[in-house]
């Protein structure tokens, strides 16, 4: 759903998922935290499907933090004996919060003394500076018996925000810099191939965002409850992380970890990058859809 709003209640039966992401832990500009928790179910009886999401980022350990809850809604039409095409919306609330207690700015430096000043900037280290804002988001998806594919627009609403940032000239220090939330086009697509005991996932994403575009490519494969996957990531025209995922499904339980490691050389060594997901889904044992693609996201990561 976070690509792509079409895809709330497509598996039909109740799904909830928790994730954590933990990107460069330890760097001088502080963990990347994102905690992620969705919910969807599908409205069979009105072709319909409906889900929440709530995201939190944690940026610079803790000292900028955004806030998003989203609710989404999906209706499916019926193209032909085994082909439906799914719009959804996704209207979200978005908050970021500066936190200025622990920061320390530039104007406070004396250069033999270290940091003994009051600082100057408008906003005071010891109050919260937090905005809010809506948004809304809307895509469409294809499916047949084995084979997907969508188109969305997210962040339709585009906004300016302010944020903490290190500061280029004094790396101890932390600057307000103002941003651009521009308006972000994914396009995905992916397909289950049957061999033998092994189905077979080969998956691809694009992301676009202002100046940024991302690929992902990617193959996932599954053997009884037993997942494996990767993928290569590319950004604007660099081949930039190559990422690794292991699941394993028991029950009403998926649980999943993924690593990403960077390959540009920007970072020696390269920082970790790492998610790790919980997903709880009511299939009923005897729960058998007339859609064979339903059945393989059920399984799929």
């Amino acid at each position: 759903m976070y690509y792509n709003p079409a895809f709330a209640g497509i598996q039909q039966n109740f799904r909830a998922s928790g994730l954590v992401s933990v990107q460069w832990p330890g760097d001088k500009i502080g963990n990347y935290i994102t905690t992620n928790f969705t919910a969807d179910i599908g409205l069979t009886k009105i072709n319909s499907g409906v889900g929440i999401m709530f995201t939190n980022d944690q940026l610079n350990t803790g000292q900028n933090s955004n806030t998003s809850i989203s609710v989404f809604y999906s209706y499916e039409i019926k193209l032909g004996t085994n082909s439906f095409l799914r719009l959804g919306i996704n209207p979200s609330i978005f908050t970021i919060t500066n936190d200025y207690r622990q920061v320390r700015f530039d104007d406070q430096i004396d250069p033999n003394l270290g940091f003994v000043y009051a600082t100057q900037e408008r906003l005071k280290p010891d109050v919260y500076a937090t905005q809010l804002a809506p948004n809304v988001g809307f895509g469409t998806l294809f499916y047949n018996k084995n084979i997907y594919a969508g188109v969305a627009a997210s962040d339709i609403i585009e906004h300016y925000y302010s944020y903490l940032v290190p500061n280029q000239s004094q790396p101890s220090t932390i600057q307000l810099n103002s941003n651009h939330l521009y308006r972000r086009f994914d396009a995905q697509a992916g397909g289950f191939i049957n061999a033998g005991n092994v189905v077979i996932n080969p998956n691809i994403l694009f992301v676009s965002q202002g100046a940024i575009n991302q690929g992902l490519l990617g193959v996932n494969f599954t053997m009884g409850i037993f997942t494996i996957g990767t993928s290569i990531r590319e950004t604007n025209q660099n081949i930039d992380e190559i990422n690794f995922l292991a699941g394993i499904a028991k029950g009403k339980f998926k649980l999943c970890y993924s690593y990403s490691l960077p390959l540009d050389g920007t970072v020696d060594p390269p920082p970790a990058i790492f998610d790790v997901s919980l997903v709880f889904q009511l299939n009923k044992p005897n729960d058998v859809s007339s859609k064979p693609l339903i059945n393989h996201l059920r399984n799929a990561y």
